[in-house]
């Protein structure tokens, strides 16, 4: 090793690759340090490409420490800031690779910890003018800010602009009118627009332009001028530099306001795990944090208590409530042997388990992993306008430059007074602001009039996806169906009949705590049936309840508890598997150990499933259902509501990869969940649609949420959605044209900066308005659904 140092040390190759055929060969590993230091020696302050020299390192068998983190940037206004903060990133030593993402304000670095870190990277970020913040939502305090400057710039031009636009209209001035303006603008300039001239200055700093240095050097044109306005016969532009940095602070304001909202589901995923936890250290019990468990740990799980880790049952038999992580309504029996998940709910008896994972490894963990790489795999489709701006503005730069020298080239130095005009007309007249707000205003008032009317927009990329959706995966439990078990079927074989039958299933049930024992006694309590005095009550875990009831022998479970009381079950076997067959549990009643009635036990299809399936299918959308439920279950229900495709037994990370698989095979997904299990599908998918009144994480995870579980607010989403999209489309459209036709007109000298105001106002007033027309659209949605 020491002899490639020496080799590599003289020159530089030219190219990369032959120092990767000098590692290639290295077989050594503990050359791994000095391979570090020699790539320092041989590159000095030239970056070496770190992810390529990686790549053949671990081909060798070799390995390399590397680290990722994710930072929450705040400040980033459109995709030039993308640019600027990978390019600031990516010169820190040692950085392999790194992604940000605009809607969501965050920026993923993967670099080699031993030359540099987590500290120098945020140095970096911030030396750009950013900020990076320990939370990935923008809190509160930095939405008043932002509300602030904007309604202050807001309340101070809007008297200037007036007083301006009258002195020119009329040509007369009021007393004092300079220094009126002047002190009605400098506040908004430096006050208001203090946050933007420092991220402009930082941008130069920075070598790269983006939104705000434009803005900032409209501004400052203006207002500098102006100040000439004091010594000079020339027209007062404050209100043209307050009104520029008035707009674009509103601008500002909204996208933030409208930005994705920064996704929490990772927060209450790690909620799920208990605090504390009850371990067995020899013969004695001890309370110890959950983030101390070990391997091999024995933890004691009492009836109502969570599982804290993974682990295994050695010792009990109880009832586990895994409807939150597997999407099962039906709680799952755990005995001896049987494998137990991190954050499911221990219903009645006492569990002993041994921990088997712990931290990164547990099932809860491995969901977080699943939601955050699903999340950066998903580029937003309307940064679209964000990276027209990220070509505009220098296009911008450079012609309003060009305007300038060109008129005092060709008309001399005489027209100084013309030649800034134009140029400040131009700028002013090419502002982003209008770009940047068609976006968040058709947003707003798309996700008003979506709450109106039972959605819940989050990300308005999803709407856009939505106008070539191919495909609608369905979540089966608390989604197509209601998500608790009830009682849909009812036999009688007794001759006191029905409601004889519920007194005694409502009677013994009563003491139970098992979910379908529940589902019998709301029923019963329903039809008005009263419950008698019970003796001699024993519950049979796996099984079922017995007791005495009014000196009558009542039992009540599956076809295992009848044979153990010795009850001759063969007349009603048919009936039984029946109802399996149908997806549903068989619940049989005796008395004196004869079959007296078999119920039977379901969870439900909700009212509007079918129509809403139907309508997505005469819209051209494949409905698809994928669920961890059985295959006998799913394809019950799924034939209730007309769906032909069904994925049953699907853990998370199956729901995932069929997810992928769909979209490699170029199909456009909607996922529609509402359980944590869902949280890692709903990021991997195109669009997310989250159940309301489903899990907290699969309502954060998701783009839209449908509210109190309305599926009939999928098809107002899809509506919706792709008359948003056009908006869109027609207002970056309109925006375009305007700018085609009034570039020349500012460049030629025959625009006055006020008109160039008055044209930027007025592509305001065009993109309000056109956004307005989304009401009547939205009607017609209605009347659709």
């Amino acid at each position: 090793m020491a002899e490639l140092i020496l080799k590599l040390k003289g020159s530089i190759p030219e190219k990369v690759k032959d120092i990767e055929q000098e590692i290639a060969a290295e077989t050594d590993v503990s050359a791994i340090n000095i391979l570090e230091d020699t790539l320092k020696v041989i590159y000095g302050k030239k970056k070496p490409e770190w992810n390529n020299l990686i790549n053949v390192i671990r081909t060798k068998g070799l390995d390399i420490e590397t680290s990722r983190e994710t930072f929450h940037v705040s400040g980033m206004a459109c995709a030039a800031c993308i640019k600027t903060v990978k390019t600031m990133v990516g010169r820190e030593e040692g950085i392999i690779t790194s992604a940000v993402n605009l809607a969501s304000d965050q920026a993923s670095v993967e670099f080699i910890p031993t030359l540099t870190n987590k500290k120098s990277i945020v140095s970096r970020i911030e030396t750009a003018g950013f900020v990076v913040r320990n939370e990935q939502e923008p809190g509160d305090r930095e939405l008043r800010a932002w509300r602030f400057r904007a309604i202050v710039s807001l309340v101070l031009m809007l008297p200037g602009f007036l007083i301006s636009m009258g002195s020119f209209l009329f040509n007369q001035m009021l007393p004092g009118q300079w220094w009126i303006l002047f002190f009605l603008s400098t506040p908004v300039v430096f006050g208001a627009g203090f946050y933007t001239l420092h991220r402009s200055l930082r941008s130069v700093m920075a070598r790269s332009a983006n939104m705000h240095l434009l803005v900032s050097l409209g501004t400052l044109s203006a207002y500098i001028y102006g100040l000439s306005s004091y010594f000079f016969e020339v027209f007062n532009l404050f209100s043209l530099a307050a009104m520029i940095m008035s707009f674009h602070l509103l601008g500002q304001y909204l996208n933030l306001k409208t930005k994705r909202v920064a996704s929490r589901e990772l927060k209450k995923l790690l909620s799920l795990q208990a605090n504390t936890t009850t371990i067995r250290v020899g013969k004695r019990e001890k309370e110890v944090k959950t983030e101390v468990l070990k391997p091999d740990d024995i933890v004691i799980v009492r009836p109502g208590k969570r599982v804290p880790v993974d682990g295994v049952v050695i010792e009990g038999r109880s009832v586990i409530d895994e409807s939150m992580v597997t999407g099962e309504s039906i709680p799952a029996e755990k005995s001896v042997n049987d494998e137990m998940i991190g954050g499911t709910v221990n219903v009645n008896g006492v569990l002993i388990m041994k921990v088997t994972k712990i931290g990164q490894d547990t099932f809860l963990s491995q969901m977080i992993r699943l939601g955050q790489e699903a999340r950066w795999s998903k580029e937003p489709l309307l940064l679209f306008a964000d990276k027209i701006i990220a070509r505009f503005i220098p296009t911008i730069l450079a012609l309003s430059l060009i305007t300038f020298f060109g008129w005092l080239m060709i008309a001399g130095l005489d027209s100084y007074n013309k030649a800034i005009f134009s140029a400040i007309a131009l700028m002013v007249v090419a502002s982003p602001c209008v770009i940047g707000l068609v976006t968040p205003t058709a947003f707003m008032t798309g996700a008003a009039l979506g709450v109106r009317n039972g959605v819940v927009i989050k990300d308005m990329s999803g709407l856009e996806v939505m106008q070539r959706v191919t495909t609608v995966l369905f979540d089966k439990t608390g989604t197509i169906t209601y998500g608790k078990p009830v009682v849909t079927d009812i036999i009688t074989y007794h001759a006191e009949g029905e409601n004889k039958l519920l007194q005694w299933g409502l009677s013994v049930e009563r003491e139970s705590e098992h979910p379908i024992g529940k589902s019998l006694v709301d029923y019963a309590e329903t039809k008005g049936i009263q419950s008698l005095p019970i003796e001699r009550f024993e519950s049979k875990l796996g099984m079922g309840v017995k007791a005495r009831v009014d000196n009558q022998y009542v039992s009540i479970g599956n076809k295992t508890l009848m044979k153990e009381q010795g009850v001759d079950i063969t007349d009603i076997e048919d009936q039984v598997e029946a109802f399996q067959l149908e997806g549903k549990t068989a619940i049989i009643i005796s008395v004196n150990n004869q079959v007296a009635g078999v119920l039977a036990v379901a969870d439900t299809v909700k009212e509007n499933a079918v129509g809403v399936i139907k309508r997505l299918k005469s819209m051209g959308l494949k409905p698809v259902m994928v669920t961890g439920d059985n295959d006998k279950t799913a394809r019950s229900i799924a034939k209730q509501v007309g769906v032909e495709q069904v994925i049953a037994n699907a853990l998370p990370i199956d729901k995932v990869t069929q997810v992928r698989k769909m979209q490699e095979r170029g199909e456009t997904v909607i996922m529609v969940g509402d359980g944590i299990n869902d949280g890692p599908a709903l990021n991997q998918a195109d669009v997310g649609i989250a159940i309301g009144g489903g899990t907290d994480v699969a309502v954060e995870a998701a783009d839209l949420t449908l509210i109190k579980g309305n599926l009939n607010g999928l098809v107002t989403a899809t509506f919706l959605g792709k008359n948003i999209s056009r908006l869109v489309k027609q207002n970056l459209f309109w925006a375009f044209i305007f700018y085609l036709i009034l570039f020349p007109t500012a460049a030629f000298g025959l625009f006055h900066p006020l008109m160039s105001a008055f044209a930027m106002l007025f592509s305001f007033l065009f993109v309000f308005g056109n956004t307005y027309r989304l009401k009547r659209i939205t009607r017609k949605v209605i009347q659709m659904v």
